[in-house]
């Protein structure tokens, strides 16, 4: 699942930083809603809380960890193009969108379609960061 979050990342995508954005979400919710997401996803939920604590730090550092710093990549490439407050690079911003997600996911029942993430992105993440016009 590791190599599948990582290639989340490849590249920026289209329409600047909220495209890029876009572009990490879906790719990371594929992957959460992938045969080896939705398994791991189960196992955790299925666990005594022993057992859970150990998943979760697997999660840690093979899913979250990895995730956070794509989006921070992401971050990055918009405060280099003047896109982004250069101190919008916190970790309060980089769990907003992954929050969403799980949020939306568990609690809503949401399948994340392409048409609602960017409205979360473009009205939830996008204008806290932005940078102010020159």
């Amino acid at each position: 699942m590791l190599g599948r979050v990582e290639q989340a990342g490849r590249g920026p995508g289209p329409g600047g930083f909220g495209g890029e954005l876009y572009e990490l979400c879906r790719r990371v919710r594929d992957t959460m809603n992938s045969r080896s997401g939705l398994a791991l996803r189960a196992v955790l939920h299925e666990c005594d809380e022993e057992t859970a604590v150990r998943f979760r730090a697997l999660i840690e550092t093979g899913v979250v960890g990895p995730s956070k710093q794509l989006f921070a990549r992401v971050l990055e490439r918009g405060i280099s193009r003047g896109e982004v407050r250069a101190d919008a690079l916190d970790d309060l911003v980089l769990d907003v969108i992954p929050a969403m997600m799980m949020y939306r996911s568990k609690v809503c029942g949401s399948e994340w379609p392409d048409e609602e993430m960017a409205d979360v992105i473009d009205r939830s993440m996008v204008p806290p960061v932005r940078s102010a016009p020159a």
